[in-house]
């Protein structure tokens, strides 16, 4: 019969043993190019309602490569570095654009433009955007949830924010993540 036994491991008398548990003295981690510390990245805001709100409506980045219709649409999020996008970080919900698959391959990977006319096309629908969020805050046919949701996005982007939701509407917003 076989007996069961924790795995110990042998000791390796080419190494010497870890200092731990124990302070460590790691050195802050700076930048190869030597410009001094790495700059920290701001939390991602994130609104899953927001997304899913994007769901079968039409494109509205409407870029040069455009096939619209509402079967693709997703929550583009922005474009280039000046929104904070970069390798492995995307920028916060409420920097979001509905378009079609086209247009999302265009603002993200499309080697058809440059970087100047992604971020043209990408401004100019988040400006549609913040115009349909604001028709949707007003219009009652949205749930409770969906407006809430686009209420979230333009507290975050405008100085002057719409007028306050109805208590259901308040409910519904403490349970978005942020």
């Amino acid at each position: 019969m076989l007996v069961r036994r924790p795995f110990t491991p042998k000791p390796r008398p080419d190494r010497a043993p870890m200092a731990w548990p124990g302070q460590q003295n790691f050195a802050p981690a700076s930048r190869a190019d030597g410009a001094g510390e790495a700059c920290p990245k701001s939390p991602r805001l994130e609104n899953p309602n927001l997304l899913k709100l994007a769901r079968g409506k039409p494109c509205l980045l409407l870029s040069p490569i455009c096939q619209g219709g509402t079967g693709t649409t997703v929550a583009c999020h922005g474009a280039g570095v000046a929104n904070g996008k970069g390798m492995g970080y995307k920028v916060s919900d409420f920097l979001t654009v509905w378009g079609c698959h086209s247009c999302n391959h265009y603002t993200d990977a499309y080697n058809g433009a440059t970087k100047e006319q992604k971020q043209a096309v990408f401004e100019a629908g988040h400006r549609r955007q913040v115009i349909e969020w604001q028709r949707i805050v007003g219009d009652m046919s949205f749930t409770p949830r969906e407006r809430a949701a686009a209420h979230w996005a333009l507290l975050l982007l405008e100085p002057n924010p719409p007028p306050a939701l109805d208590t259901r509407e308040q409910a519904a917003m403490k349970g978005i993540a942020t």
